[in-house]
C-alpha cells in the first residue's frame, strides 16, 4: 500500500477513546487510549494487543509512531513527504560532460565494428587526472571522484593505448600514395 492507503487502513482498525480513569497521584499527559483491531476471515473486527497488531502490519512491537502520525493528522490523507526535494549534493551532469568532451574522446574506426558506441582516450590520460583538472577549472564545485568517474563510464569512454590507427583499406591507401611518389611505405 502507498502512504495514503496505509494511513486510511490504520484509521479504520485503530480506534481512540478518551482516557477513562486516572490515578490520583499520576501526572500523565495522555489524553486518549488506543484500541487495536484486526479483521478476521469473515471481515469482523477482533480486538488484539498492541504488539500483535504492530508485528502483523510489519512494524516492530515498540514502534507505533507511523500509526500515531496517521491518527493525529487531521486531513483525510497523510501525504508521504519522502523524495520530494532534489538532493543538495546533486550536480549538473552537463557541466561534467562538457569537461569530459574537452578531452576529445574519439571512436577509432578500426574498433568500430566491435564496439560501435565506445569512444577512447589515450592511456596517459586517466580519470584521476581529468577529475583533478575539473576541480582546478571549477573550484566552486565540490565533485567527488566517484561521481566524475560515473559520468565517464555512462558516456562509454575507455582508455587504451591505441595500436595501428588505420584499418586495412587506409593502410593500403597510404601505401599506394607513397609508392606513387617514389617514397618507401613506412608501416
Amino acid at each position: 500500500m502507498n502512504w495514503e492507503a496505509r494511513a486510511l487502513w490504520y484509521r479504520a482498525y485503530v480506534h481512540t477513546k478518551d482516557v477513562a480513569r486516572r490515578s490520583t497521584d499520576s501526572d500523565e499527559k495522555r489524553q486518549k487510549s488506543l484500541f487495536w483491531y484486526l479483521p478476521d476471515a469473515e471481515g469482523k473486527m477482533v480486538a488484539v494487543c498492541k504488539g500483535f497488531f504492530l508485528t502483523t502490519v510489519g512494524l516492530s512491537p515498540g514502534n507505533d509512531m507511523p500509526i500515531r502520525n496517521a491518527l493525529n493528522n487531521g486531513s483525510v490523507s497523510a501525504v508521504d513527504g519522502r523524495g520530494r526535494h532534489q538532493p543538495a549534493i546533486k550536480k549538473d551532469a552537463a557541466k561534467i560532460r562538457d569537461h569530459i568532451e574537452s578531452f576529445r574522446p574519439c571512436a577509432p574506426h578500426y574498433r568500430y565494428l566491435h564496439a560501435p558506441y565506445r569512444r577512447y582516450l589515450p592511456a596517459d590520460v586517466t580519470v584521476a587526472k581529468m577529475h583533478q583538472d575539473f576541480l582546478e577549472k571549477h573550484p566552486e564545485e565540490r565533485l567527488s571522484y566517484q561521481r566524475y568517474r560515473q559520468e565517464v563510464v555512462s558516456m562509454k569512454i575507455s582508455f587504451t593505448t591505441l595500436g595501428h590507427e588505420e584499418c586495412e583499406q587506409c593502410k593500403m591507401h597510404v601505401h599506394h600514395n607513397s609508392s606513387e611518389h617514389g617514397l618507401a611505405a613506412t608501416m
